[in-house]
């Protein structure tokens, strides 16, 4: 999500774990995260930890929170795991919950639609709590956009110095028109890298116009 200047806010957007033990208390905090086979993600796991373990049941006191989760019910014991447990935590610790969890089912066919209901009522509820108006002729977000070319900029901007560059070679559509889209997928390793089965692969994709998956 973006916070855009419009609104009236100006946000700083960071990795759960940048904010282990110092969530703010002068405004909402918003986390977007997701479960992954029940666990939370690298830049989430000690965050979650500490959040879990803390033996202060009011340390939390005068944060303001909202979670959206983001996940896919296909993984049926762990869908929404840590989005759920993040919610539930915070406000047993004295946090203050600003509006419901958000659920986005990559499973699903409304993954966009459910964000960008959640989204319009987090808006309102900012709103009518801080009292914020939205700037008049000011449409554009707070945050600074950077254009990056270079594979290795790429990496470091996406906080995954040991990602490289790979390049589809076959895209091809499997499910009948109307149904939600599934493809196969096949692609070169980029150089140095190796795969096994059992192995885990994470691939930040480019959309680019003409090799868009869709």
């Amino acid at each position: 999500m973006v916070f855009h200047s419009s609104k009236g806010y100006r946000a700083k957007i960071d990795t759960l774990n940048s904010v282990v033990g110092s969530l703010p208390k002068d405004g909402p905090v918003v986390i977007v995260t997701a479960s992954f086979e029940g666990e939370p993600a690298d830049n989430a796991g000690h965050f979650v930890e500490v959040l879990v373990n803390s033996t202060d049941s009011k340390d939390l006191q005068g944060v303001s929170f909202a979670v959206f989760g983001a996940g896919n019910h296909d993984w049926v014991h762990t869908y929404q795991r840590i989005p759920r447990l993040i919610d539930e935590t915070l406000e047993k610790k004295g946090a203050k919950r600003l509006l419901a969890r958000g659920e986005g089912d990559a499973g699903g066919d409304r993954f966009t639609e459910s964000f960008d209901e959640w989204e319009d009522q987090l808006w309102e509820t900012l709103s009518k709590e801080y009292k914020v108006e939205a700037k008049e002729g000011s449409s554009g977000p707070s945050v600074e956009v950077k254009l990056v070319g270079a594979p290795t900029d790429r990496a470091a901007t996406l906080r995954q110095p040991d990602s490289k560059l790979g390049l589809v070679v076959e895209n091809r559509l499997l499910t009948a028109a109307g149904a939600p889209a599934k493809h196969h997928i096949e692609f070169e390793l980029p150089e140095g890298m190796s795969y096994q089965s059992g192995d885990y692969l994470a691939m930040f994709v480019s959309y680019l116009a003409e090799h868009n998956l869709h």
